[in-house]
């Protein structure tokens, strides 16, 4: 199956946080109802099948790989719908340098799908006005991440 690089969107942070806490937060269902989702019935392991609800839209969601403390992937859709994403998230971070912040980087593709009966134009009409939501979503939760890092970092001085 070919992802559609026109349709990603990408989306990096710099975290001053250890990469051991960035990973809980990307690699748990907890960490996910911080920033991900409002709800998360999820085991996150290789092949993993659940559903997180974010904003009352209920989403199914199956994990693919899970490279310890590095990165997860996992595709994610509308219950009801056809239309799905992969979604890739990993962190960039130097091994035993604390003087360097982890980084997370968000990278979501729309998986190909097929559109009977639409032209072309319309195609890329909806593809323009899901990506620029997708777009928004994103960086509505890059901004959750950074609240739950700052809430962890409270209760930890605290």
């Amino acid at each position: 199956m070919t992802l559609n690089d026109d349709d990603a969107v990408e989306r990096t942070v710099e975290l001053d946080v250890p990469a051991d806490e960035l990973w809980r937060l990307i690699s748990t269902p907890d960490g996910w109802s911080e920033w991900l989702a409002d709800s998360v019935e999820l085991t996150i392991a290789p092949d993993a099948e659940g559903t997180v609800s974010d904003a009352g839209v209920r989403k199914q969601v199956r994990i693919g790989q899970v490279d310890e403390r590095r990165s997860i992937s996992f595709e994610w859709w509308d219950e009801g719908s056809s239309r799905r994403s992969s979604v890739d998230l990993r962190i960039d971070h130097h091994p035993h340098d604390d003087e360097h912040p982890a980084r997370l980087r968000i990278v979501e593709r729309r998986l190909p799908e097929q559109h009977d009966g639409v032209g072309l134009h319309a195609q890329a009409a909806l593809r323009t006005d899901t990506r620029t939501d997708r777009q928004l979503a994103w960086d509505v939760r890059i901004w959750l991440v950074l609240a739950a890092v700052c809430a962890a970092r409270a209760v930890a001085v605290s």
